[in-house]
């Protein structure tokens, strides 16, 4: 197996700046394969999607979601009814159009963003300081 060393030549990144890094992915795989979520990609892209819109400000429906995601509807429709019933998102009418349906999440769901969230800051402190930065 070749060292670290022959791994990098050419790089610009030192054996310390590497093992950090690479530390630190290995430490974000295990916080995004956190169970509360969910380790299906169609869960992973509608929590994008739910933070992307709420960073926006913006509310979020099915056809945003699809929109979104790129996935089917019926795939979309799938992955909310699960998602509802590991009580992470809820669906509420939207009160200026009745028609419409707005996929919002919970507390529960927005206190474990929070706090995967923390740890990735967290994270990001000792990476900082392992690169002297």
């Amino acid at each position: 197996m070749r060292s670290i060393e022959e791994v990098l030549e050419g790089s610009t990144l030192t054996v310390k700046q590497y093992t950090a890094c690479q530390k630190f992915h290995m430490t974000i795989r295990g916080l995004q394969g956190q169970e509360v979520f969910g380790n299906s990609r169609n869960r992973w892209l509608v929590g994008s999607a739910i933070a992307t819109r709420r960073i926006e400000r913006r509310e979020l429906d099915i056809k945003n979601l699809v929109s979104l995601t790129k996935l089917s509807r019926q795939t979309v429709e799938r992955t909310i009814k699960t998602m509802e019933s590991d009580k992470l998102i809820y669906r509420e009418k939207d009160p200026t159009d009745k028609r419409r349906v707005l996929i919002k999440p919970t507390k529960y769901y927005t206190k474990q963003s929070i706090t995967m969230y923390e740890n990735t800051v967290s994270l990001l402190r000792v990476v900082c300081r392992e690169l002297d930065l």
